[in-house]
């Protein structure tokens, strides 16, 4: 169930709508909601660390 929510989770950041995700992913209509709404949970708190060279750009930018 967790790589559902994370497969969903990852196609709502590429732009796929609920309604497309559920199609999909085949989930059962009446859980649909329950699980976007955790898929959209999911990408709330997922941290993504920043990069070097995105560190780069932010310490060029603000002259740092």
């Amino acid at each position: 169930m967790k790589d559902l929510i994370e497969k969903a989770a990852e196609m709502l950041t590429l732009g796929y709508t609920d309604h497309e995700i559920v199609r999909i992913l085949r989930i059962p209509p009446s859980t649909a909601d329950s699980f976007i709404l955790q898929a959209e949970q999911w990408n709330d708190t997922t941290f993504v660390p920043y990069t070097e060279s995105d560190l780069d750009d932010m310490a060029d930018y603000f002259g740092a």
